[in-house]
């Protein structure tokens, strides 16, 4: 289990028991246990905390004086796990921190190998395909609207606000 999966089943499922689901076996896979089966209890074992900092310090370096980023795509294990894709820099900023912990998360429950083989033009394509995938609307809520985004080999979501693209997803 993988916050990846967790993060599907929260936006493509519509189902808070499977979302619950999935956070017991979240917890489960990081030996974490907690009375109200919340999904903080994973995050706050002192060996993952210690894991985060390890990770997030080597991340904070990579990405310090970059003020251009508007988003990220996430390789695990020589495969790309998800993306995370924002309408401004600003947008991704805002949310960089907890974006980034979570991505940590995902490292550490899956542990594997740190051999990177996936070049730029691999991940260049998969934005592409991405992109250009069949976007069918979800929902829509005054200003926003969301779409899922589907195709045999990328799933995710995309949101509007007042017709500007505001946050891209896939896994």
């Amino acid at each position: 289990m993988t916050g990846v999966q967790l993060r599907s089943t929260a936006q493509m499922a519509k189902s808070q028991n499977e979302v619950w689901e999935k956070v017991s076996e979240y917890n489960k896979a990081v030996g974490a246990s907690s009375p109200t089966g919340n999904l903080k209890a994973a995050y706050e074992k002192d060996e993952v905390q210690s894991q985060i900092k390890e990770y997030m310090s080597i991340l904070e370096k990579k990405l310090k004086g970059l003020n251009d980023v508007v988003g990220a795509v996430v390789v695990i294990n020589d495969r790309i796990a998800l993306s995370d894709l924002f309408g401004s820099p600003h947008l991704f900023s805002r949310l960089q921190d907890k974006l980034l912990t979570s991505y940590i998360m995902d490292a550490i429950v899956e542990e594997g190998t740190s051999k990177l083989t996936l070049t730029r033009r691999e991940v260049s394509e998969y934005l592409s395909r991405l992109l250009s995938s069949e976007k069918v609307k979800d929902t829509e809520d005054g200003d926003v609207e969301i779409y899922q985004i589907k195709s045999e080999k990328v799933k995710g979501t995309i949101s509007y606000h007042r017709g500007r693209e505001l946050h891209l997803n896939s896994f």
